[in-house]
């Protein structure tokens, strides 16, 4: 999975820019400064842009970061919905998703990485996911 694909490492990346510091963000979710120092330099290596000034004391965002900033914390508020969403419904996928399980989403339902169905979608599932994509668009509304 490449760093980009990794909610945590994002989740981290937010942590530090909503809080200013590495180490609020590490008290925030509860990991020590390396790990969101790591999670930052990878997302950065990635995406091939700097998304912090390293040298800048306190450090600070770089206009890809706050950038990235936005983006994401649209992004991370349609799954967070997503997932609030499937577990008030009792929904399967939950974890999956919020864990980056094997399990994926198939056309006839839950699969899981060999293909094999382990859960068929019902129409209220569909209904769920459709509802909770239409939110996403209109959070992604508010990003322009």
């Amino acid at each position: 999975m490449s760093k980009l694909d990794d909610l945590t490492a994002w989740r981290y990346f937010v942590a530090f820019a909503r809080s200013g510091t590495l180490t609020a963000a590490a008290t925030a979710m509860d990991v020590n400064t390396a790990n969101i120092s790591r999670a930052i330099t990878g997302l950065e290596k990635a995406l091939g842009v700097p998304l912090v000034r390293h040298n800048a004391r306190p450090l600070e965002l770089t206009k890809e970061g706050a950038q990235a900033l936005k983006r994401m914390e649209t992004i991370l508020r349609a799954h967070d919905a997503l997932i609030s969403i499937e577990i008030s419904h009792g929904g399967a996928m939950a974890d999956s998703i919020y864990n980056n399980g094997v399990q994926t989403m198939g056309p006839s339902g839950y699969v899981d990485e060999w293909g094999d169905t382990i859960r068929e979608m019902t129409r209220e599932d569909m209904d769920q996911i459709a509802d909770a994509f239409a939110d996403a668009v209109e959070i992604c509304r508010d990003c322009d």
